[in-house]
């Protein structure tokens, strides 16, 4: 049985995370990032901790986040082991102190 989202448990989770970042009225950019942390309620944590060290004058909103699993799909497509490796190396936190951001406009 998987542990419920809402639980700390004892290894880090991956999590797909969608945001709005809008530092006023008319700049509003919507964007993807990969967090790895030990509940769903850390993972928003991390995510709104390093968007406010790294851009005081943005504000959040429209976070979902969502458990990256071995069944799970991104843009319809199943992850294969390449996918996982890449999501390894660029989820927050990493070596390099980096949240990558997939701007959803720029495709």
């Amino acid at each position: 049985m998987r542990p419920k989202s809402n639980r700390t448990i004892e290894y880090d989770i991956y999590w797909h995370v969608s945001f709005t970042e809008s530092s006023n009225i008319k700049n509003k950019i919507k964007y993807k990032s990969i967090i790895k942390a030990r509940s769903k309620e850390l993972c928003k944590k991390i995510l709104v901790k390093k968007i406010m060290d790294d851009q005081p004058d943005v504000k959040l909103t429209g976070i979902k986040i969502q458990e990256l699993h071995k069944n799970s799909s991104i843009n319809r497509l199943k992850l294969d082991i390449k996918d996982w490796e890449c999501i390894r190396k660029c989820a927050f936190p990493n070596i390099i102190n980096n949240l990558f951001k997939y701007n959803l406009h720029e495709s």
